[in-house]
Order: structure tokens, then C-alpha cells, then sequence
């Protein structure tokens, strides 16, 4: 008996992409972390230039946001919840609810390595 799901015939398995400029297909815990790491680098790097640079700063600030958006959207693909729950995220303690689990909980398909 097959327990996992992605190993039925006829099902649509999202394709993993981890392709940082795009939302489409899925990623995985280990490519997320990574993504996460990078990001945060940036906006560090980015904040240098708050008061000197600032539609610099913001160009920077909005690319961070935009580029984490589209890797947790692809995570969220991955363990099989929906894009939606990003909307979550607007919310100051609930969304830690949302973005914390996307770091441990293994990917719902049999190519999930991680």
C-alpha cells in the first residue's frame, strides 16, 4: 500500500524550482533555509543605507520582501498548504504560526529529500 500521496497515478505534483525570481513549482526545507539566510543578509546589508540612500533602501527593502513572499509561497506548495495562508502573515504573532513550521515540516511529495 503506498502511503504518500505524490505516488498515485493522475496527481499533480508541483515541480521543485529553485529558481529565486519565480513563484512557481515548489522548494524544499534545506533550499528554503538558504533562501531565508540570503535574504536576511540583504536586508542587513540593505539597511547601510537607510539614511543616505533611501529610494535605494526602499528598492531594497521591497526586493527582500518580494523575493521571501515567493520563497515561502513555493514552501508552502511544497508541504501542500495553501499560497493563501501568506496572508497570515500580516498578522504580528499568528503569522509566526505560519513561517516558523515551513523551516521543519517535511515536504508532502516522495522527491522531498529534506
Amino acid at each position: 500500500m503506498m502511503s504518500n500521496s505524490a505516488q498515485q497515478p493522475g496527481m499533480n505534483i508541483p515541480q521543485v524550482n529553485n529558481n529565486p525570481f519565480s513563484s512557481r513549482g515548489r522548494i524544499e526545507r534545506k533550499n528554503y533555509f538558504i533562501t531565508k539566510v540570503i535574504i536576511f543578509i540583504l536586508f542587513c546589508l540593505n539597511s547601510f543605507m537607510y539614511d543616505s540612500h533611501f529610494p535605494i533602501y526602499m528598492g531594497g527593502f521591497l526586493f527582500c520582501i518580494l523575493f521571501g513572499l515567493f520563497a515561502a509561497s513555493k514552501r508552502l506548495r511544497d508541504i501542500g498548504w495553501s499560497s493563501w495562508l501568506l496572508l497570515v502573515w500580516i498578522l504580528p504573532i499568528i503569522g509566526l504560526g505560519i513561517g516558523i513550521p515551513l523551516l521543519f515540516i517535511k515536504g508532502k511529495y516522495a522527491d522531498s529529500n529534506n
